[in-house]
């Protein structure tokens, strides 16, 4: 063998070594961005939890839930008569967990923006959290982000 056929023979193992190493890289690219879902997911899944034991654990919380709050299958619609009957600090303290939820929603939307969350998780999630919701963040006037507002938008539009 000569030095020219030596030489290619060495160009083309070099080409194969840098396309197996670009296939490796695409392989644990693929894996790492499976793992950050998958620990994204987890996140979402403790918050909600958290915002729902919180109500549990909480006699006030729980109390003014179930007076206020009726589920009418399709959402949640506010009972206005017992809302009004809620002294400043029942208000404040549910005015707060819906905050919470908010916040948490604009978390949501924000990672489905970044493309770590499929359709089906933002519709059964984002979706279904605006319609409970809803109703209930108008009338405890919690402020909704920039990108909540204009789910919520959509929604208000979806609905009419």
């Amino acid at each position: 063998m000569n030095l020219d056929a030596i030489s290619a023979l060495v160009e083309i193992a070099g080409t194969f070594a840098v396309f197996a190493s670009l296939m490796y890289l695409a392989i644990q690219i693929k894996h790492s961005n499976n793992a950050m879902k998958a620990q994204a997911f987890q996140e979402r899944s403790n918050a909600l939890q958290d915002l729902r034991m919180r109500v549990a654990e909480s006699e006030t919380l729980s109390r003014i839930q179930s007076q206020v709050i009726e589920n009418n299958g399709q959402g949640t619609k506010v009972i206005q008569d017992a809302m009004t009957a809620l002294t400043s600090i029942e208000f404040n303290q549910y005015r707060n967990f819906l905050t919470a939820h908010a916040y948490r929603l604009q978390n949501l939307i924000r990672q489905y923006e970044l493309g770590y969350m499929e359709q089906k998780y933002h519709d059964s999630s984002i979706i279904v959290t605006i319609k409970i919701f809803h109703d209930s963040w108008v009338a405890f006037e919690v402020s909704q982000g920039e990108n909540l507002q204009a789910y919520v938008d959509t929604y208000e539009n979806s609905v009419k």
